[in-house]
This record gives structure tokens, sequence and C-alpha cells, in this order.
């Protein structure tokens, strides 16, 4: 009996410290990208650094900075004449994580458009 508390104790205590270490990771990956967003450029660089940023944001649960950085993403791209449809793709899906559906589903169906346009082009 003693051997199996044993073992559940070890188990929890490993994946406690694996969830630790993939949240520092995770976090100094944004204060990675963004100190290089401080010096970026208005350019696809800066929009690809965007981009991952609103991903970093959504997976550190941070769900409200991940949206403030895919609306910086989709106005840049907007500006830059590039396709918009990751934008739309990203925010549905921090929409959908911060349990607001009607705008999760507002951004799916464009993401959704834009992707139809393009097949049928």
């Amino acid at each position: 009996m003693r051997l199996k508390f044993f073992l559940l104790f070890l188990v929890l205590t490993g994946a406690y410290i694996c969830h630790s270490v993939a949240q520092k990771q995770g976090q100094l990956q944004i204060d990675s990208l963004l100190k290089v967003l401080s010096n970026a450029k208005e350019d696809s660089n800066k929009a690809k650094l965007l981009y991952k940023l609103a991903q970093s944001m959504s997976r550190s649960s941070k769900y409200d900075e991940g949206v403030k950085y895919a609306k910086e993403y989709l106005e840049l791209i907007k500006k830059l004449g590039l396709p918009q449809e990751k934008g739309y793709h990203i925010l549905g899906i921090l929409y959908a994580r911060k349990s607001d559906y009607p705008k999760a589903l507002e951004h799916f169906f464009m993401h959704w458009s834009y992707m139809r346009i393009q097949v049928i082009s």
C-alpha cells in the first residue's frame, strides 16, 4: 500500500515539474518575442512576430493579450496587403478559449470565407 502511494506521489510530482518547466519556457518565448518586437519595422517580419506572440499567448492562457496581438497582426497585414485568413483563424481560437463563442464563430467564418475564395480562384 505504501508503495502505491509513493509511486503516485512520484508521478504527480513529475507531472507538476514538467508543467512548471513548460510554463517557464512559454514565458521565456513570450519575453523573447516581445523584445524583438520592440525594435521591429512595419513589415512582414513584424507581422510574423505578432502572429507568433498571439499563438504563444494562447498557449499560455493569456487570451486577452493574445487578442491584442492578433488584432495588431490583422491590422498590419491589411496595411501590407497580405492574406488575412490566419489573423481571423487565431482570433477565432482566442475568442473560443475565452468562451466568447459568438465572436469565435464570426472569426472562424471570416477565415472560412477567405479559404473558400482561395479554393474557388
